[in-house]
């Protein structure tokens, strides 16, 4: 009896494995390593061009850390989304806002999720979420897509769309 419960255990966990792995084949996240340009219509608050790094940390085979340098006409700015990290800020002792971020695949989308409170430390008030869902169309285009909403406002979603540029050409109907 004691073997047959072994047996079955080990048939189980063999099942799973296999599942497990056959399913981890289908949701491994994509590469958006590239320099990438803007092909939605520009706004403002939206960068024109971004440059993508993708980094695997040891022992996985799924990036661990993304550098986006994202250029505006006025300047850039860089920053590394360390994924499967959650954390957050809290403010000194003056006071202000606290924010907590999430950084994780979700399928085959990349996921940087900012949620902004104010008011006193342990209260939970209404806060502020942004939440960009990072994709690559069919088309190999780069889409961003980004949900906004807080207490004061109406949820807004922006998708933002890019393509890749390769040795210096633009892919795509417009060259840059």
């Amino acid at each position: 009896m004691k073997r047959t419960c072994s047996v079955a255990v080990v048939s189980a966990l063999a099942v799973w494995v296999a599942t497990a792995t056959t399913g981890w084949a289908y949701q491994a996240p994509v590469n958006f390593a590239g320099r990438w340009v803007l092909e939605s219509e520009p706004l403002a608050s939206v960068p024109t061009e971004l440059v993508v790094q993708q980094t695997v940390g040891s022992g996985s085979a799924l990036p661990t850390k993304v550098t986006v340098t994202r250029y505006w006409p006025s300047g850039a700015s860089t920053e590394v989304l360390h994924v499967g990290t959650v954390g957050g800020t809290v403010p000194g002792s003056g006071g202000g806002p606290r924010t907590f971020r999430r950084i994780a695949w979700e399928d085959s989308h990349l996921v940087v999720e900012v949620e902004t409170l104010r008011g006193q430390t342990g209260s939970r008030s209404p806060s502020e979420l942004r939440r960009e869902a990072w994709s690559v169309t069919p088309e190999g285009r780069l889409q961003i897509v980004i949900t906004e909403s807080g207490p004061a406002r109406t949820p807004q979603t922006v998708s933002l769309v890019y393509r890749q540029v390769k040795g210096g050409i633009a892919q795509g109907r417009d060259a840059v």
